[in-house]
């Protein structure tokens, strides 16, 4: 119905026409109970009565009510007669008329295009793509705030066969608006892939964003025509003139540009949130440079091997074309040329990080060859496969899988890097990059670091306690290489590293209660020599330099190998390496070309929040703590918290309504997977002892009340994952030696009294590594998390007698809960978390097709679901860091010049 001034809507009193907005007709009216002005976008009567539409609308509503943004106009309401969308009313003019009314300066192109960014990125972020970006839709206020308009045909990611939910009760309409073969958008600013009426994703944006930014840095519009044919043909056809731009366009902003126009998606810039870190300081020295500018000569060359120099040759294109990675000069006080790059893995898929993932990971996660050519790294198969080593060269874009690799950890090169050494399976093995068959060594515990030296002898480290051991690249029986100094608390030897030629080998010593160690240098006569005292994770550099980790920050210092002393002070070089201090492990790599290879550290600081399935998070803990991970109670009232990281993690109940924090546990080590007993009332966990050198497990009244009792005594490492509803028996995951985890089921008694004992555990579940069981909520069924079939997937057997098992995952799980109501949920790939509903005929259990529950936003760590089953509590990380890792150039030059150099 056309609507006039002083027309009322509700509370509503329409006081002006605005125009149209997308499919919609705007008007700005007066909330008379709020006393503010809004937009009230309308539906015409004839698009009223069309279901589709209506269904559009509807849905742009729900988009929009989902973002909450200050670069995005907030939705208010919604009005039902009319069809009606009331919205933040802006006050000012959109980026069309001020690119009529006058050109723009570099500088406000630049302030408007990183506010277009930030928006667009926090849009994408909820996994909404605005698909009609436009100088029409983008508001400026006087201010200079600029407000993104009509995300009216914006499309929001689907998984097929996904529960949406309220977003996608229209969900044939919001099929059939962004399938393949119609085109929505407006054509001069539309995507090739768009206009040629493909399924489009967030690329389609960064297109569009490209197209926005040229209009405004050259005047005029990079796509045009007589006709609307004319126009998509130019879009289809015509490769972008950059040339238009002005003289005084940053060589950044092109190169930026350049990577937000390519035709084919696929290489386009891949996610917006790099252009809104290059618009940030785009021309400011040492910004990225733009790819056919690139200068080496101040790189030394006696310091470049042949594949490096043709890895520089194309890495500044490289990093930039593939990843959108930019690079730039980092800031250094010596003016030393250095080169850091954010690089990217190679893979479609998630790459291991450091320390505890499935309490099992140990070691670097990627690793240089010595030649600087190749990247050995451990990441998950597709599709939520086993973890794996993959191989890249660097001058290459695609890593490949190192076959027979599965469950691989700590990689080390060959001196040649022609082969890795890994630990897998219970044993050391070894694998040839170009092809051929996994060799097993010899057998091992556990890993705790190996070294190949240039005559053929690897060193290494079967366990997390005890000395280092040799044996021959060809396999063999091993023999001790170090002898542990008792005398002065040494209970593990590990990380080792030979010095050129073999005779000399480094290591890091570790005391009983762990944390910062000792590296140490022994001769081929056994003599030691102590180099750097509260350091982990010791390297030689072939620049003269000792490299160690202390409390998250990279030193070097200059060292005398004739004389095993270190010959000056050290000096910080890198502030914000990822490491764990439980195992001394450090993230970082180093080839004999001036190759550093490091992950940036995260930060341990946490919050404790509410996620809502729509993804939205709300507080449910004020303040930030090294969260690490958190289990609802029987009740739901109340958390079981695991709080700290490094050498020491505690146990603490969070009581919900009260807002109380309570410390249960308080021993200098590790604590870890709590769980709740039936009534509330006790917690079993695993905690570390240094008697057995092993997690064993203790029970703990919940209250916080009385010592705790020790169930365990065993070099076994258990992990107790849950409590039976009868309260006679729990379920733990339980390590003896290797990788591979058993499901074991363990008696449990608990006298009037308060006294804990446990009976002997017998294994339920030994085929492939299980994790993450869990009994049902009336303790007829259990289930688990197995990679048995080659990818790690939820099962289901019946409890006690186990019988027949159901595959109720698809496509991958990483953890498994079971809430009363009939549903289980788990978790896969860190992204999403799935529902599946379930009924029992007879004894039969038949599960339903998984549903999407709700996508875990960015810096989520850790997801547990509410006991009701209708949100969940989340441990995020407030400002989570980018995955890539960083690849530095000429760092040996750096050293020499930082560290006091040592020739």
């Amino acid at each position: 119905m056309p609507l006039s001034p002083g027309d009322r809507l509700g509370p509503y009193t329409v006081t002006s026409a605005i125009g149209r907005g997308g499919m919609g007709e705007v008007f700005k009216a007066r909330d008379t109970r709020l006393n503010r002005d809004v937009a009230i976008k309308v539906l015409p009567e004839l698009f009223a009565s069309d279901p589709e539409r209506l269904a559009r609308f509807e849905r742009e509503a729900q988009v929009l009510a989902s973002l909450n943004h200050a670069n995005i106009a907030q939705v208010y309401g919604v009005i039902d007669q009319p069809p009606a969308l009331t919205m933040e009313f802006v006050d000012g003019e959109d980026l069309a008329e001020r690119l009529a009314r006058t050109p723009l300066s570099v500088d406000d192109a630049i302030a408007i295009a990183r506010q277009i960014a930030e928006a667009l990125e926090a849009a994408h972020e909820r996994s909404i793509v605005h698909r009609d970006l436009k100088p029409a839709n983008i508001r400026l206020t006087a201010a200079g705030q600029v407000k993104i308009l009509d995300f009216g045909l914006a499309k929001v990611w689907d998984t097929e066969g996904s529960d949406l939910s309220s977003a996608s009760d229209s969900r044939t309409v919001a099929h059939h608006s962004t399938s393949a073969g119609l085109i929505l958008g407006t054509a001069a600013y539309m995507a090739p892939e768009q206009a040629r009426g493909l399924a489009v994703d967030k690329r389609a944006d960064i297109w569009s964003f490209g197209v926005v930014c040229f209009e405004m840095l050259s005047g005029r519009r990079l796509f045009e025509g007589a006709t609307l044919s004319d126009t998509l043909a130019a879009v289809l056809t015509q490769e972008p003139d950059l040339s238009a731009l002005r003289p005084q366009t940053p060589d950044a902003l092109r190169t930026l540009l350049s990577r937000c126009l390519q035709r084919d998606a696929k290489l386009r810039l891949r996610d917006i949130g790099e252009a809104r870190i290059a618009l940030a300081n785009p021309s400011a020295t040492g910004a990225t440079l733009p790819r056919d500018r690139v200068r080496w000569s101040w790189l030394p060359a006696r310091w470049l091997s042949p594949a490096v120099i043709a890895l520089l040759a194309g890495l500044a294109g490289w990093a930039v074309a593939s990843f959108g990675r930019p690079i730039s000069f980092a800031e250094s006080p010596s003016n030393t040329g250095l080169l850091t790059l954010g690089i990217e893995a190679g893979v479609e898929t998630q790459v291991a990080g450091v320390g505890w993932v499935g309490l099992n990971w140990v070691g670097p996660t990627a690793v240089l060859s010595p030649g600087g050519e190749m990247l050995v790294f451990q990441a998950r198969g597709p599709s939520g496969g086993r973890w794996q080593l993959y191989a890249r060269r660097l001058d290459e874009l695609k890593a490949r899988a190192l076959p027979g690799t599965e469950g691989a950890m700590a990689p080390f090169f060959s001196p040649d890097g022609a082969s890795v050494g890994f630990f897998a399976g219970g044993y050391l093995s070894k694998v040839a990059l170009e092809g051929g068959a996994v060799t097993r060594l010899c057998p091992t515990d556990d890993a705790r670091g190996g070294a190949w030296s240039d005559d053929g002898v690897i060193a290494f480290s079967p366990k997390n306690e005890g000395p280092l051991f040799t044996v021959s690249a060809t396999g063999g029986n091993p023999s001790p290489l170090t002898t542990l100094d008792t005398a002065s608390g040494e209970t593990t030897h590990r990380w080792p590293q030979f010095l050129p030629g073999g005779r000399i080998v480094i290591f890091t010593a570790h005391g009983a209660t762990g944390g910062n160690g000792v590296v140490i240098a022994q001769d081929a006569d056994g003599r030691r020599t102590v180099l750097q005292r509260g350091a982990v994770f010791g390297r030689y550099a072939p620049s003269g330099h000792l490299l160690y980790l202390n409390e998250g920050k990279l030193f070097a210092a200059p060292v005398d190998v004739r004389r095993l002393a270190v010959s000056g002070p050290a000096v910080p070089v890198v502030d914000d390496v990822e490491h764990a201090m439980i195992n001394g492990t450090a993230q970082y790599s180093t080839s004999n070309t001036g190759l550093l290879l490091y992950r940036r550290a995260q930060s341990r600081d946490r919050l404790l929040e509410w996620m809502e399935p729509s993804g939205e998070m709300r507080t449910l803990r004020n303040g930030a703590a090294e969260y690490q991970a958190a289990w609802f109670s029987p009740d739901g009232t109340r958390l079981l918290l695991v709080i700290g990281a490094g050498a020491q993690s505690d146990i603490w109940t969070y009581d919900i309504p009260r807002d109380a924090l309570t410390r249960l546990t308080f021993h200098p080590d590790n604590d870890w997977s709590p769980v709740w007993s039936p009534d509330g009332k006790y917690i079993v966990y695993s905690s570390w002892r240094a008697d057995v050198g092993s997690f064993n497990l203790f029970l703990q009244r919940a209250s916080g009340g009385g010592e705790p009792q020790r169930l365990t005594t065993s070099r076994t490492r258990q992990f107790p994952t849950s409590w039976h509803p009868d309260g006679t028996h729990i379920l733990a995951t339980e390590y003896e030696g290797g990788t591979s985890g058993t499901l074991m089921l363990r008696p449990i008694d608990i006298t009037p009294e308060g006294v804990g004992r446990s009976g002997d555990a017998r294994p339920l579940v030994d085929t492939g590594n299980v994790s993450a069981a869990t009994f049902s909520p009336d303790g007829k069924w259990m289930a688990y998390v197995s990679d048995e079939s080659g990818r790690s997937e939820v099962y289901v057997r019946p409890f006690p007698g186990l019988g027949a098992r159901w595959q109720v995952s698809a496509e991958g799980a990483e953890w498994v809960s079971w809430r009363p109501g009939g549903h289980l949920f788990y978790g896969r790939s860190g992204e999403l978390v799935l529902r599946v509903p379930y009924r029992v005929d007879g004894s039969t259990f038949v599960a339903e097709k998984p549903q999407l529950w709700m996508r875990i936003p960015a810096g989520v760590a850790w997801v547990d679901p509410s006991i009701d089953g209708t949100r969940a509590a989340a441990i995020r990380s407030e400002n989570a860091r980018p995955e890539s890792m960083v690849l530095v150039v000429n760092f040996f030059e750096r050293l020499r010049r930082l560290a006091l150099n040592p020739r």
